[in-house]
């Protein structure tokens, strides 16, 4: 289970993170991304998502945020729930590479390890293959 595992359970970004990754965010969702959401919040899929033009859904911004991103506190009010990709992060999956990587545009890149993302890559894997199973 992904609340099991510290760094999918978004702890690492609770403690220092200043919300970078929520601005103007393009976070795809997966099937299970959106069927959790919608149950847990009990919003509408559309109401915090839309099809972008490549036909997979996206998380929505308002006013240049990511819907769930309490603007003020710089927290996830859906923490405990949030989108796969958004659990994993700033570990992800380069499809032009072939691999993963982590992300430099996060500030706390540099605090996640070489050995966790060998750890972490095969759920961040498991996101990209839900993603592009269902078109």
């Amino acid at each position: 289970m992904i609340s099991e595992h510290p760094l999918l359970s978004g702890r690492t970004c609770i403690e220092s993170c200043d919300a970078s990754c929520c601005y103007n965010t393009e976070m795809l969702l997966t099937p299970s991304d959106l069927l959790r959401i919608s149950k847990k919040t009990g919003l509408k899929i559309n109401d915090f998502s839309f099809i972008n033009q490549d036909g997979m859904y996206q998380l929505k911004n308002i006013d240049g945020h990511c819907v769930f991103l309490d603007h003020t506190t710089k927290k996830c009010s859906i923490q405990e729930f949030k989108p796969s990709g958004c659990r994993v992060y700033p570990i992800i999956f380069d499809l032009d590479q072939g691999m993963c990587v982590i992300d430099k545009f996060c500030p706390q890149h540099h605090k996640i390890s070489p050995e966790t993302l060998v750890k972490y890559c095969p759920h961040t894997k498991k996101i990209i293959e839900e993603l592009f199973k269902y078109p």
